[in-house]
C-alpha cells in the first residue's frame, strides 16, 4: 500500500494523443516539454510515467532530446509516499509541495494538449 501524488494525464484520448504527439514534434512546445520535465525532475525523485509503446507512432519524428516522449500515451509525474504519511500533521503541506513540484508537466499539458 502507498499514496501517490502527482500531476498529469494518465491516458490521453485519441484526439488528445494526436495533439500531444504534434506538440512533442513542434520545436517550441517540444522544447517546453523538455523544460517542464526537467523542472519536475530537478525538484526531487519524481517518476515520469505514461510510456506504453515500444515502437514509434507512424508519421512522427522528433528531435532526439524528446523523441522518447512519442512512446508515451499519457504523461504524468508522481511521488510515492508511505501510507503513514497521511497520519502526520504536515500531510497537507507535503501534498501541496508535491503538487507544486509536479505542476510544470500539468501546466504543459493544459497549455499544449487540452482544448
Amino acid at each position: 500500500q502507498h499514496i501517490q501524488l502527482g500531476s498529469g494525464m494518465y491516458g490521453l484520448q485519441k484526439e488528445q494523443l494526436e495533439t500531444f504527439r504534434h506538440s512533442i514534434v513542434h520545436p517550441r512546445s517540444g522544447k517546453a516539454l523538455v523544460a517542464a520535465v526537467g523542472a519536475v525532475t530537478s525538484k526531487g525523485k519524481y517518476e515520469i510515467g505514461g510510456k506504453t509503446r515500444k515502437l514509434m507512432p507512424r508519421g512522427f519524428e522528433a528531435d532526439p532530446s524528446r523523441a522518447d516522449y512519442l512512446l508515451y500515451e499519457g504523461l504524468y509525474a508522481t511521488a510515492t509516499l508511505k501510507p503513514e504519511a497521511a497520519l502526520k500533521p504536515d500531510f497537507v503541506t507535503v501534498c501541496l509541495k508535491h503538487f507544486k513540484n509536479t505542476w510544470p508537466i500539468g501546466k504543459w499539458l493544459l497549455e499544449e494538449v487540452t482544448p
